[in-house]
């Protein structure tokens, strides 16, 4: 069970204390500064506007017409202390890449 909070700067979402943080329009470098704010607890970061995936967010959704695909920043992965299952790195890694 969860309970989605929609959030509209960064104190409302620090002070949310969220497990996962889904990013919409923030750029990487401003997800990043959220990130660095929430250190010490696991958080799983997920982003659509990160097409690199270099900086920022674990996952990175690369969304075009009716086709949604990902990858993952395995640093950034490491770093949130989240764990995820290998099937699931395993699909980021059987994409594709343009």
């Amino acid at each position: 069970p969860y309970t989605p909070v929609i959030v509209r700067n960064d104190q409302e979402a620090l002070s949310a204390t969220c497990d996962a943080i889904y990013f919409g329009t923030e750029s990487p470098v401003k997800q990043r500064e959220l990130i660095s704010q929430y250190q010490g607890r696991a958080l799983l970061l997920i982003s659509e506007q990160n097409p690199e995936c270099i900086i920022g967010s674990a996952f990175c959704l690369k969304i075009d017409h009716n086709q949604v695909r990902f990858s993952v920043n395995l640093d950034a992965l490491a770093r949130s202390g989240v764990r995820v299952s290998p099937d699931v790195l395993m699909l980021a890694r059987n994409t594709k890449h343009e």
